[in-house]
């Protein structure tokens, strides 16, 4: 398990290095809709800005995005401010 650990990270980020201001974002809408209202995009957004806090709109900033719902991925994307740096993974539910 730790090896496959570290080959997962060591594919993500040079040298299996994580940024040091990663923010990581975990966006249940999948088949969340079936239960409740789903949370908009830009409700996300917003909720990390305020994590960043200052500078998240000058500074380079690191987010890593996991979902089940590939359309959360790419509203995100489409969404996030030009300064952000996006890593998304598309979990599959087993």
């Amino acid at each position: 398990v730790i090896s496959e650990a570290h080959r997962h990270l060591n594919a993500m980020f040079e040298n299996g290095i994580v940024p040091a201001n990663m923010v990581t974002v975990h966006i249940r809408w999948g088949d969340k809709h079936k239960e409740m209202t789903l949370v908009g995009i830009e409700e996300y957004i917003e909720a990390t800005k305020q994590i960043i806090g200052e500078g998240w709109d000058t500074k380079p900033q690191h987010i890593y995005i996991a979902s089940e719902d590939d359309r959360a991925i790419s509203d995100f994307s489409i969404q996030m401010p030009q300064n952000w740096e996006g890593l998304f993974i598309l979990q599959v539910r087993q």
